[in-house]
């Protein structure tokens, strides 16, 4: 039995190091992941934890104007006077998401306590925080009153004030998980990469019996998972990912399941397919596929009703639920059931794939 296991054991060694044995191995397993992640995060997250600037024309240009252009000024916002063109510009280009029109005769309606801006909104506008501080600043003014110390904040639903920062890590681990199907999905060909070369040949010729092989070809697909979860989360971690925003436990189980599933699937493809040349070419065009189709980049809420639906089958739509539940809500608590479907999932691709590779002609 011990010499079984060794026998296992050196193969997977072997396996997980023929991965990364070549520069180009390594900068399509790890380098590129840790590009990605760092730099998709950042475009796609939203603001920092800077003032939002907000593009102010002042119609009115009275000292009460003035007054409540410097009220709004706080930690979340930044006031910036310029002219309707300009702002107009701001708004069509995207730079940003809305602007307020202070117009001739503020000054008036706040004296007579009901002073009235505008507030052009962009296609893509979703807030409401701005409208509400700005609500408040008016109604200090109108009463006389010291501006309200109001500081707008974003929170995850377990109260988590670095929002901003665990949407980031959210998509970070979006396109890790692209990149971790993409790579078990690649190196699931393996063992038909050895049989086209003969080395799978030699192996059982010199007396490796083949199910040990085949285990070996398994495990390795966990090693490598394992290395490459390890290197990007590290380097991704150091400049600024919050990985451990919600402890160790829940960072666990959304890597181990997620690396479950994938190598399951993994498996699947290989004994289905049983070509290295077709699983290379479903590893660049599937995952990607998958993230986008199960919300790795964007909240499904705001896809088509039906989208929503088809991504209840889809694995990366499952881990993400894995990341979301566990970072935003309660913790490991909030995980069994994503992380159930993700064991059921993976070990159907396992029981499939690994039956059909026992049976798989030499």
């Amino acid at each position: 039995m011990m010499e079984r296991l060794y026998r296992i054991a050196v193969m997977t060694a072997a396996n997980t190091h023929r991965a990364f044995r070549t520069p180009a191995n390594i900068i399509w397993t790890l380098v590129v992941p840790i590009v990605f992640s760092l730099v998709i995060a950042a475009l796609f997250s939203g603001p920092g934890g800077g003032p939002q600037t907000v593009y102010i024309v002042d119609e009115d240009r009275t000292e009460t104007s003035r007054r409540f252009v410097d009220g709004l000024a706080s930690r979340s916002y930044q006031p910036r006077a310029v002219p309707r063109e300009e702002a107009e510009g701001q708004l069509a280009a995207g730079s940003s998401g809305f602007v307020l029109i202070i117009p001739s005769g503020f000054e008036a309606a706040a004296t007579q306590g009901q002073p009235r801006v505008e507030i052009l909104h962009g296609a893509d506008y979703t807030g409401g925080d701005f409208e509400t501080w700005a609500t408040a600043v008016a109604q200090a003014l109108v009463r006389g009153e010291a501006v309200p110390s109001v500081e707008v904040t974003q929170e995850s639903p377990n109260g988590n004030r670095a929002g901003d920062a665990l949407a980031q890590m959210r998509t970070a681990f979006g396109v890790y998980i692209v990149f971790a199907f993409a790579a078990l999905f690649a190196r699931g060909g393996a063992l038909h990469q050895e049989r086209e070369d003969g080395t799978l040949h030699r192996l059982v010729a010199a007396g490796v019996p083949y199910g040990e092989v085949v285990a070996a070809h398994v495990a390795s697909l966990f090693g490598i998972g394992l290395l490459q979860a390890a290197v990007v989360l590290t380097v991704t971690g150091a400049f600024g990912t919050l990985w451990l925003a919600a402890g160790w436990g829940v960072l666990a189980l959304a890597l181990l399941g997620s690396l479950y599933v994938a190598a399951g699937l993994a498996l699947g493809l290989a004994g289905i397919t049983r070509s290295a040349t077709l699983l290379q070419g479903l590893a660049g065009g599937l995952p990607p596929l998958l993230a986008m189709m199960g919300g790795a980049f964007f909240p499904l809420e705001v896809a088509p009703l039906a989208l929503q639906r088809a991504a209840r089958i889809n694995p990366i739509f499952w881990a993400m639920e894995l990341v979301t539940e566990g970072y935003m809500y309660r913790g490991v608590s909030s995980q069994l059931i994503p992380l159930f479907v993700l064991i059921l999932l993976g070990t159907l691709g396992s029981v499939v794939g690994i039956q059909r590779l026992r049976r798989m002609e030499l």
